[in-house]
Order: structure tokens, then sequence, then C-alpha cells
């Protein structure tokens, strides 16, 4: 009789520990803490009222059907400012129906969740699978449908390099316009 209260005991209490193991594993709410990799983001954090939030991913769709995804590893929503995002570590990719995709990279990015308008700067890059430009800066306007590239530009199709102080591209058409300042021409290398 002894063994038999002792065996519905140890079943009983086996049974609350699953029932409350299962709770905190599904239902209950983890608070998440953000691993600061540098000292720099915490002295940032310290000197102004923003939130930081890691990993952070936003995706977009017009009217046709393209598509926007932006990806940081770090951003930065400000107090007085909530729809502007300051991100670092930054990846984005457009994708248009019919059209080849187009990545662009960047050490920061300050993003417009209203408008998605992005600012990108610092060792920026747009790819798609034939061309690739490098520059120090990238806006891009999706109210306007540009990309407007500037700040030490240097433009690769194939064998072909070209130097320039900006590059302006149509999201719609993918055209691109190549200019330099002060009337200066563009430079133009290839390897044929």
């Amino acid at each position: 009789m002894k063994n038999k209260i002792f065996l519905q005991l140890f079943l009983l209490i086996i049974f609350v520990l699953f029932i409350i193991l299962f709770y905190f594993k599904y239902f209950s709410k983890k608070e998440q803490k953000v691993e600061l990799l540098d000292k720099d983001v915490q002295i940032a954090l310290k000197k102004s009222e923003t939130n930081l939030i890691k990993d952070i991913e936003y995706l977009s769709y017009d009217d046709q059907g393209n598509e926007y995804l932006i990806y940081s590893k770090f951003a930065e929503i400000s107090a007085s400012e909530p729809e502007v995002i300051f991100m670092r570590v930054v990846t984005a990719k457009i994708n248009s129906i019919g059209r080849e995709p187009i990545i662009i990279k960047s050490d920061n990015a300050k993003y417009n969740s209203n408008n998605y308008d992005t600012n990108f700067e610092g060792n920026v890059s747009l790819t798609n699978p034939e061309h690739i430009i490098t520059s120090g800066n990238l806006d891009l306007s999706f109210q306007k449908n540009l990309i407007w590239v500037y700040s030490d530009i240097k433009y690769r199709y194939f064998d072909t390099i070209l130097l320039a102080d900006r590059v302006e591209i149509d999201l719609i058409t993918k055209d691109s316009k190549i200019f330099m300042n002060d009337k200066k021409k563009v430079k133009v290398f290839s390897n044929n």
C-alpha cells in the first residue's frame, strides 16, 4: 500500500514539474538582453536617449509587388524622431518583378520607416549580377524611384571600370546616368 502511495506521489510531482516546464518554455515572456560587442556602442548609448536593437529587419512591398528588405546588425531609434532608424552594418535587397535583385551594403544607414527612404554611408557597395558600384554614400528614394550614388565612385561592369563623382539609377527602368562634377570627364578603364 505504501509503495502505491509513493508511486502516485512521484507521478504527481513529475506531472506538476512537466506542467511548470511547459508553461515556462511556451507561455512565459523572456527578457531579451542585447550583448554589445563594441565599447564604442556602449559609450554612444550612455550619451544618447535612444533604444538599441540588435538584428533588426524591415520588409516592405510596393503596389507593383516589388520587395524591399533591409537588415541591420545594430539599430538605434531616436526618441525625438521615432520614424528614423540609425543602422550599423547594413544590408538591403531590392527585388523587382522580372529583374535581377539589387544588393546594397554599407557601414551605416539612416532609414525612414514611414516612406522607406534610406541614406547609406561608409564603404557602400551596390551589386547585381553584372554591375558593382562602390562609393562613400548612396541615397535611395522610393518616392522618386531613384538611387543616387556619390563620393569616390568606382563602377565595374564586366572588364570595364568607370571612375565618377555621381551616378543616378532609375529603379523602374534601371537606366543609369553617370556624372562628373566641374565639367570633368568620366574616367573609363577597360581590359579589352
